[in-house]
């Protein structure tokens, strides 16, 4: 490419039975500041063997290639579909239910970089969620998305088409998080560089793909395929592997609990005790305690104080007598604690108290530091 030459972003959106979503969502590409001055754009739509009329309609849309799979496969085999018949310099990949904002190509092309990746604004069943204060690495990221669990999305990012090609594309044989594999294999030889943002709203849906995964518990074998695959490329320490995989297991834990299915607490219960018995080490992990103990005040608001009690003496039996165990245990008691006192049941929540205090007694007055804190600062609000 000249210094005369403008680059060419290919979007790749892959559909299927959204024809609606669709057209907001090429609407957004077409919106781009930038486009055709700076730079040109090629929208390429994807259709994963639609039944509605998406294959009537979409063909007819001004500046857009369609492409039309005559079976129904994946995302991934979509998206690859679109790779390659692509023309264009850099990819992005936009899902049909998401937006791009206008400032996308022109943010993401500023730095000239191979892959540049910046934020999204995420909505939940058309709620706007709050922004949170994510890491953003940039140069090599790899370790960083490792140990961290970095999520990039895919929405956000630019990367050069050959980089794409060269690292093999979407994997067709996983059915989620395809693109979390594609950019660990990217970002294990080519460093990324983060623009502040956003760039792209993230549209999620409680029906959609992920969410669904989370929901049926597929998840956590696939994130766990995914990162053993990634460190499969890269020599490290079989102490950093071993933390690495229990954060994959405490990330899956937290968006199971977010995203729980409909269901009995008890059954809750059994996948927080069943992973504790696999894995020890998790009781080390603030996060997973924050879990078990969301689930065991759950059981002691909605079951019973013995239902609660069973499962701290469950958790005790996996977890053994160290010192992580009794701050598991320590937290767990707490938020039975706090769920019964809130209930209203002060004197079974003051018990619950007693048994956190004498398991750790200086979480046990932080949390509960905190909880004034947070209580206070919502009657000052009122």
């Amino acid at each position: 490419m000249t210094e005369t030459q403008k680059p060419v972003v290919s979007i790749i959106i892959p559909t299927r039975n959204r024809r609606e979503k669709l057209r907001e969502a090429v609407d957004s590409v077409l919106a781009q500041e930038g486009a055709g001055v700076e730079f040109d754009t090629e929208i390429i739509v994807v259709d994963d063997a639609s039944t509605d009329d998406t294959p009537r309609v979409v063909p007819t849309w001004r500046g857009v290639r369609y492409i039309r799979l005559d079976d129904h496969k994946n995302t991934s085999a979509a998206r690859n579909a679109g790779i390659a018949a692509s023309r264009g310099d850099y990819l992005a990949f936009l899902d049909d239910d998401d937006l791009l904002l206008p400032c996308f190509a022109r943010t993401l092309l500023s730095p000239g970089a191979d892959v540049a990746y910046s934020s999204v604004i995420t909505e939940g069943d058309g709620v706007r969620k709050p922004q949170r204060n994510t890491h953003h690495p940039s140069g090599d990221v790899f370790l960083d998305i490792l140990r961290h669990n970095v999520f990039i999305h895919i929405a956000a990012i630019l990367i050069r088409r050959q980089i794409v090609v060269e690292t093999g594309c979407f994997d067709e044989s996983l059915p989620a998080i395809e693109d979390h594999d594609l950019l660990l294999r990217i970002a294990h030889r080519h460093r990324f560089v983060f623009v502040p943002g956003p760039v792209a709203i993230y549209r999620q849906s409680s029906s959609g793909l992920w969410i669904s995964t989370v929901s049926a518990g597929h998840h956590v074998a696939l994130l766990r395929r995914v990162y053993e695959h990634a460190m499969s490329l890269h020599p490290l320490p079989a102490g950093t592997k071993a933390a690495v995989l229990d954060h994959v297991d405490v990330y899956s834990m937290e968006q199971w609990t977010a995203h729980m299915p409909p269901g009995e607490p008890e059954d809750h219960a059994a996948h927080i005790l069943a992973r504790l018995r696999e894995c020890p080490r998790l009781t080390r992990y603030p996060r997973y305690r924050h879990v078990a103990a969301h689930v065991g005040r759950t059981l002691a608001v909605t079951r019973s104080v013995e239902t609660a009690e069973a499962f701290a003496a469950e958790i005790h039996r996996a977890a053994g007598r160290t010192l992580q165990a009794n701050r598991l245990l320590a937290r767990v008691w707490i938020e039975i604690g706090i769920g019964l006192c809130l209930a209203g049941r002060w004197r079974s929540g003051c018990d619950a108290f007693f048994v956190a205090a004498s398991r750790d007694p200086t979480q046990f007055l932080a949390r509960l530091a905190k909880v004034c804190r947070e209580r206070a600062h919502g009657a000052n609000l009122g």
